[in-house]
This record gives C-alpha cells, sequence and structure tokens, in this order.
C-alpha cells in the first residue's frame, strides 16, 4: 500500500507498507521521484495510478505545474511503461465499450 502526498515539483512524501510482509518500507519521507522509480521500478506504476486515477487527476501535472508525473514515466523501466500502456489501452476500450 502506498500513500502518497505531493508537497512540492518532484519530491515525494510517500509510506510505503509491503503488502507480502506488512512492514513499513519507509515513512513520511521527501524522496526525489525520479531517483525513487529508479530505486524501486516495480512501484512507478502505481505512483502513476495514485496521481493519475480515482483519487488523483488524469492532469495532475498541468493542475499542480509540476513534472512529478512525466518525472516517474521518465525513471520507469521497460516493464512499467508496458504496464502503462496497457492500461491506458484498456481504459481507451472501456471508454470505446460504453459509446457503442
Amino acid at each position: 500500500m502506498i500513500d502518497i502526498c505531493i508537497k512540492s515539483q518532484d519530491k515525494l512524501y510517500a509510506s510505503f507498507i509491503d503488502r507480502r510482509s506488512g512492514f513499513l518500507m519507509f515513512n513520511w519521507q521527501a524522496l526525489d521521484v525520479q531517483t525513487f522509480v529508479q530505486n524501486n521500478p516495480q512501484l512507478g506504476f502505481s505512483l502513476i495510478l495514485q496521481l493519475t486515477g480515482t483519487h488523483g487527476h488524469q492532469q495532475f501535472d498541468r493542475l499542480t505545474k509540476t513534472k512529478t508525473v512525466e518525472s516517474i514515466l521518465a525513471a520507469m523501466d521497460e516493464s512499467g511503461i508496458n504496464t502503462y500502456i496497457n492500461h491506458l489501452y484498456s481504459q481507451f476500450n472501456e471508454l470505446e465499450g460504453t459509446k457503442a
């Protein structure tokens, strides 16, 4: 589980609890987003979903006048980017299904 709070451009204040072990991995620390995602590439997609999903906004970077989502995408590995692209495709397919 990830709790995220953006306080300033490209700084992430977050806590992360490993679901498998239940251990608190870090707690509300200021983190450089790109460094964090480079060190934890499996979490990049989760961060994107948190910032742009139901409790965030699809235009997160524009609204906050930051490049947070852009920084996360730039730091994600190939697997994370593919997961994100598949997620975008699924959202598009859901939209197309509601129009039919």
